[in-house]
């Protein structure tokens, strides 16, 4: 088992990417990142962040933005350049008009322009160790567009009914399933799970209760990674 940390209330950003620094058993980190009213790229902690909502985060500039919390992705990668361990950027999708045949063309030009700000500060920082992942397959489409050699990953919700490609699969704990994952297992694709609540981290743990019994169960325990803001729960239990 793998385990890739998100930041929680503990942890303040530079104490949190020192942690994961320090942590032997953390793999590395995921952060959220999404586009403000004036075109920066942040990091923004999902779970954490009290004084924004994600929904108004397109429409405010970062100056507009009161969180201390909420940082440049650029600021980010610049304390991470001696970061060995794996960076994973959860890319947000933007709010955008309902798909149709009017819509279709300006919905894919701001999700190339989108994309293209993150590549612009990706690029930029060769010595990190970056892979990225989103829900939105038409994000995921313009990257593997790109063909920059980046590692890609779809974050799989159940109601998503579009099937792309990628190098990940990153699943909900609900989403656990023995013959799923040993497909993704077998065609070499990398398998992840969230698990950032109680709930979620009850599914993992109750999963993997019979993995000594069972030797498919053994092989996911093995292959699969965890992404969570409480890692330490697992390191404990597993490594």
């Amino acid at each position: 088992m793998k385990i890739f940390s998100l930041k929680n209330n503990s942890y303040n950003n530079y104490s949190f990417i020192e942690t994961v620094y320090n942590n032997k058993n953390v793999e590395g980190l995921v952060l959220d990142i999404i586009m403000t009213k004036d075109e920066k790229i942040i990091v923004f902690p999902q779970a954490t962040s009290t004084t924004v909502g994600l929904e108004s985060v397109q429409k405010k500039t970062l100056q507009e933005i009161k969180d201390s919390e909420i940082e440049l992705l650029e600021n980010y990668l610049k304390q991470l350049t001696n970061f060995k361990k794996r960076i994973i950027l959860n890319i947000i999708p933007m709010e955008q008009p309902i798909l149709t045949d009017y819509t279709a063309e300006s919905i894919y030009k701001q999700n190339e322009f989108y994309i293209n700000k993150i590549l612009d500060i990706v690029i930029r920082y060769k010595e990190c160790i970056v892979s990225m992942m989103s829900v939105s397959p038409a994000l995921l489409q313009i990257l593997k567009e790109k063909k920059l050699g980046y590692k890609l990953g779809w974050v799989i919700i159940s109601e998503n009914t579009n099937y792309i490609d990628t190098d990940m699969y990153i699943f909900a704990s609900a989403m656990l399933n023995n013959a799923v994952l040993m497909q993704q297992i077998d065609n070499k694709k990398e398998i992840m799970v969230y698990a950032v609540d109680g709930y979620s981290i009850n599914n993992v743990l109750n999963f993997f209760k019979s993995k000594e019994k069972s030797s498919t169960k053994k092989k996911i325990f093995d292959e699969i990674a965890i992404i969570t803001y409480y890692p330490d729960i697992f390191t404990n239990t597993y490594l």
